[in-house]
């Protein structure tokens, strides 16, 4: 015991330059060395005390190297307060400051499309700083970012040639000195989303500047500056170019680079090029795309997880494509979807929109009743079905001629008005309107049934009924009026038919000199009333015809 306290007295002596908190430390073990097993541990304890200190004074130095702050700390590398450095600290709070105010000032003006004077700030903000005469306000890789991305967002036809000049205006800084201007993944990604919603041809530039921007900074651009790009190409239709971005993603990412790994957005990107560009062999190349995100999300890829709108897109090319078996193929996609949302995943209930899709590759099939299997099918499952949906079959009723199709798009016109009367809650677009209409006097007209004529001056009165009390969706309009000068020329009394036909011409001339533009006869007007007149051998008739050429004759002048 007494060696023990011979030797803790040695340790004192030794280390009685540190700092009160060692002493300290060390007076604490005193008092429990009849705890402490062995001399061995106590001095391991005490060696420790001083490497922290010491590891503490090296982390200091180090901060102030970085911040260039020799003369804030003192030889032992602790902070030295004195009258400069304060003076030093509140300059640069007072920087930081002036800086955020700049920040301020031009989201203020970005915000309300003001974009012109929120760079002309922050040039003059720069040059003044240049100059010498601002040493407070520095702008930098941010304040330039905000205006950029502004340019981007201001819809003006001039904004990616103006966002890539204030990039080049910091590459100039910086060539010249001013190294705190470097663009960055930021400004590069900002400049390439301008271009990418510019005007067509504008994705090449895009992407010139995403292969720009790899060299500049050295490493490749993120997941969301290469998904710009492609959306870029698929708006003009260039799914190839597309398809090989997504392809050079996927490599990156293969080789190591997690920032350009694909996810669900940028495969849907791709996914909506191949719908909307209508090309042969589109829609096998839309949903190989689909499965190879099925099977890249089942090893474990959970950022190329398809969802309904992966779903819905190789839907739409299918629907858009000229395949036979493009209706089937679509509905088979359907059937997957309402599987997955039957098996429990909720993310993947089908919308309108997909619902919709099939509906339309069936009517371009020329197959009015299996979209409106669709349609129940739609209504079953708690989709609440929008106008366009019935319009599509209502149409395909109209073109098809068959026996029964006026009675079939009356049903399903009837269905629309109850849904209305009802206060049918859902999409709001489910009211019929003028187009509807017009969509089942075209199937009056074209199935030849008996009844049409009449049946069609009943729909057209309802219409303007309607229209009276205020619903503009039910506006009537010259394709209005065609049909049912169309019905008119069914009729069996030719004379009575030609005298209506002349009632409706007056009356369009009477509202179309009123104002109503939208009333105003076309040539499809004028061919349906000489076919209507052509009906009757008189010289009164003939005559007839001569008026309604010379008036389509001077319809044509007028529009040459």
């Amino acid at each position: 015991m007494g060696r023990r306290r011979r030797d803790v007295k040695m340790l004192v002596k030794r280390f009685i330059s540190c700092n009160i908190f060692a002493i300290a430390y060390i007076i604490f073990c005193c008092t429990l060395s009849n705890s402490v097993h062995s001399f061995g541990e106590l001095r391991k304890l005490t060696l420790n005390t001083k490497q922290a200190q010491m590891e503490k004074i090296k982390n200091e130095e180090a901060v102030a190297r970085q911040t260039n702050d020799h003369d804030l700390t003192n030889k032992n590398g602790r902070p030295r307060w004195n009258s400069n450095n304060r003076r030093r600290h509140r300059t640069n709070l007072k920087h930081m400051q002036e800086s955020a105010a700049l920040n301020e000032q031009l989201k203020k003006l970005v915000a309300k499309n003001q974009v012109n004077l929120a760079e002309e700030l922050l040039l003059s903000t720069l040059n003044d700083f240049q100059k010498g005469l601002s040493k407070s306000v520095r702008p930098d890789n941010h304040h330039f970012g905000i205006v950029i991305t502004g340019w981007g967002r201001s819809g003006f036809a001039d904004s990616p040639q103006r966002a890539e000049q204030l990039m080049n205006k910091m590459i100039e800084c910086y060539r010249d000195g001013s190294r705190w201007l470097k663009p960055n993944k930021f400004v590069y990604s900002s400049v390439v989303n301008c271009w990418s919603v510019g005007v067509k041809g504008s994705a090449a530039r895009a992407e010139e500047l995403l292969r720009r921007m790899e060299r500049v900074t050295g490493s490749p651009p993120n997941f969301v500056t290469y998904s710009t790009v492609i959306k870029a190409w698929a708006k003009e239709g260039r799914i190839e170019k597309a398809e090989e971005l997504l392809i050079t993603m996927e490599s990156l990412y293969e080789q190591g680079n997690e920032e350009t790994k694909p996810n669900t957005i940028t495969y849907n990107l791709v996914l909506e090029a191949f719908a909307k560009s209508g090309k042969e062999g589109s829609a096998h190349k839309a949903e190989k795309l689909l499965k190879r995100m099925d099977d890249l999300f089942k090893n474990g890829n959970l950022d190329a997880k398809p969802d309904v709108k992966s779903y819905s897109n190789c839907i739409d090319a299918w629907a858009a494509s000229n395949e036979m078996d493009a209706p089937q193929r679509a509905e088979e996609l359907l059937r997957q979807i309402e599987l997955q949302f039957l098996r429990g995943n909720t993310e993947m209930k089908p919308s309108v929109v997909t619902y919709g899709t099939v509906i339309k590759a069936w009517t371009r099939n020329k197959n009015p009743q299996r979209a409106e299997e669709i349609l129940k099918r739609m209504e079953k499952a708690m989709v609440k079905p929008n106008s366009v949906c019935f319009y599509m079959i209502i149409v395909a009723w109209a073109c098809s001629g068959e026996i029964g199709s006026a009675q079939r798009s009356e049903l399903l016109l009837k269905r629309m008005q109850q849904m209305q009367e009802h206060g049918y809650k859902g999409v709001k677009t489910n009211n019929p309107d003028v187009k509807i209409y017009t969509a089942v006097i075209d199937a009056w007209v074209n199935s030849a049934e008996d009844g049409a004529p009449e049946r069609a001056e009943e729909l057209v009165n309802e219409v303007e009924i309607s229209y009276q009390k205020g619903n503009t969706n039910m506006k009537p309009n010259i394709g209005l009026y065609n049909a049912l000068l169309r019905a008119n020329y069914l009729q069996n009394d030719v004379i009575a038919a030609a005298r209506r036909a002349d009632d409706i011409f007056e009356k369009l001339l009477a509202l179309n000199q009123e104002g109503d533009l939208d009333v105003e006869p076309n040539h499809a007007t004028y061919r349906t009333i000489v076919l209507i007149w052509s009906k009757i051998k008189t010289k009164d008739a003939s005559n007839k015809m001569a008026y309604y050429k010379s008036m389509f004759q001077r319809h044509n002048a007028k529009y040459s």
